[in-house]
C-alpha cells in the first residue's frame, strides 16, 4: 500500500513539473510584465511602429499610457503584448554589444541612406524616405518624405526596401515671426495695427510650445459702416461688431508656424478678416472661413 502511495505522489510530482515546464515556456511576457509599474518610461507598438510613452495607471493586467509628445486625448489602455522597455526587443532580453556590432556589419542600409520602402507589404506602394536607424531585429526605421508626422520613422522590412537615386527634398523653413508692435486701442487703423491684432489673437489661442505668424500677402479693402437688417432674423453686416462701427475688411495670406514636442506644423491659409472697435473700445479682427492652401509638418531638429 505504501509503495502505491509513493508511486502516486511521484506521478503527481512529475505531472506538476511537466505543467510548469510547458506553460512556463509560453509566458515569457508574464515575467517581464510584472516589472512594469506606474511612471515607467516604455515603448508602445501602434500600427507596426514603436512610440515612446509613460505608464499612468495599472489595472486588471492592463496599463494606461501617455504617448510622449501627443495630447492627453491619445492616452489609452494597452495590454503588455504591445509594450516593451526602451532598447529591448519585445518579451526578450536585450542583445549584447557583439550582437549589435554583427547587425551593423550585416546592415544593407545606413542612417541617412535614401531608400524606397513598402511599409505595408504587397498592399502599399513604394514610398521615398531616409533611413533613420536599423533595429535589433534587422528591420529599419524610415522617415518618409510624404509623412513627416513621424520623425522617428516607420518600420520597414529589408526585403521590401530598395535604394533610391533621388536626393532628399530641401528642408522646409518655418520662421517664428513675433516682430509685431503691442496693440494700442488708441492707434489709428492701419495695416501694421491689424497685423498686430491678428497676431496677438492667434498667439493667445495657441496651445503649442512656440508660435509664429508671417503675412505672405496683406490687402485692406474699402471701409464701411456696420448696418443692421431688421426682419424675422435680425442680422448685421458683421454680427459681432456694434451697429454703426466702422468695418475695415482685410484679406490676407498667412503662414502660421506651430511648434510641438517633435514636429512643427506649417499652415498657409487665405483668410478674410473684419477689423473694428468693439463696444469696449478695443480693436478686434474677426475672421471668416479660412481656405487652407498648404498644411505640412516638419520634424524638429
Amino acid at each position: 500500500m505504501t509503495k502505491q502511495i509513493n508511486k502516486l505522489w511521484q506521478s503527481l510530482l512529475l505531472a506538476t513539473i511537466a505543467v510548469v515546464l510547458i506553460f512556463g515556456a509560453n509566458f515569457p511576457a508574464a515575467a517581464q510584465n510584472a516589472n512594469y509599474k506606474v511612471g515607467d518610461k516604455i515603448e508602445v507598438e501602434w500600427k507596426r511602429s514603436w512610440y515612446k510613452a509613460e505608464i499612468l495607471e495599472v489595472k486588471d493586467g492592463q496599463f494606461k499610457i501617455h504617448y510622449d509628445g501627443f495630447a492627453d486625448s491619445w492616452d489609452e489602455w494597452v495590454k503588455p503584448e504591445r509594450m516593451r522597455f526602451p532598447g529591448k526587443t519585445q518579451n526578450a532580453e536585450p542583445k549584447t554589444d557583439n550582437d549589435a556590432e554583427t547587425n551593423r556589419a550585416d546592415a544593407k542600409y545606413n542612417p541617412g541612406d535614401r531608400v524606397e520602402c513598402q511599409p505595408t507589404p504587397k498592399i502599399g506602394a513604394y514610398r521615398k524616405g531616409t533611413v533613420v536607424t536599423m533595429m535589433d531585429d534587422g528591420r529599419y526605421r524610415v522617415r518618409f518624405d510624404d509623412e513627416p508626422l513621424y520623425p522617428e520613422g516607420i518600420i520597414c522590412e529589408s526585403e521590401y526596401m530598395r535604394p533610391s537615386g533621388e536626393a532628399a527634398p530641401p528642408p522646409t523653413e518655418c520662421p517664428f515671426n513675433k516682430n509685431y508692435a503691442k496693440v494700442s486701442n488708441k492707434a489709428a487703423p492701419s495695416a501694421e495695427l491689424f497685423k498686430s491684432v491678428i497676431f496677438e489673437w492667434q498667439n493667445s489661442t495657441s496651445n503649442f510650445h512656440d508660435f509664429g505668424l508671417t503675412f505672405l500677402d496683406f490687402k485692406m479693402g474699402q471701409a464701411f459702416k456696420n448696418r443692421v437688417y431688421p426682419g424675422v432674423n435680425v442680422r448685421k453686416d458683421v454680427d459681432t461688431a456694434p451697429v454703426g462701427a466702422t468695418i475695415y475688411p482685410v484679406k490676407v495670406k498667412e503662414m502660421a508656424c506651430k511648434k510641438d514636442v517633435t514636429i512643427t506644423q506649417r499652415w498657409v491659409t487665405e483668410i478674410e478678416y473684419s477689423c473694428y472697435k468693439s463696444e469696449f473700445g478695443e480693436w478686434v479682427c474677426k475672421n471668416g472661413a479660412p481656405i487652407k492652401v498648404e498644411r505640412t509638418s516638419i520634424p524638429n531638429k
